[in-house]
């Protein structure tokens, strides 16, 4: 599970104030996180050894989602 609270003080800490498209501060941290795999270029099908886990916020206003890389952020 994500420390929301953890989330929120790092994109604060980086300067983000609320949702980078409208603006609004109805930023809602998920509480899992999510994983970016890559496509095989062979297969066309998915890569499950290269990839990034990342913490997924979405704007309760207009929709927009922010994805942030785990690691960078210290959640792994």
């Amino acid at each position: 599970m994500v420390d929301a609270q953890a989330v929120r003080a790092w994109i604060e800490s980086k300067g983000i104030k609320g949702c980078g498209l409208c603006g609004s501060a109805e930023l809602q941290v998920s509480k899992d996180l999510y994983a970016l795999v890559c496509i095989n270029r062979t297969t066309g099908g998915p890569d499950l050894k290269r990839g990034s886990r990342v913490a997924r916020i979405r704007c309760g206003h207009c929709g927009h989602v922010m994805l942030f890389h785990a690691r960078q952020m210290g959640l792994e």
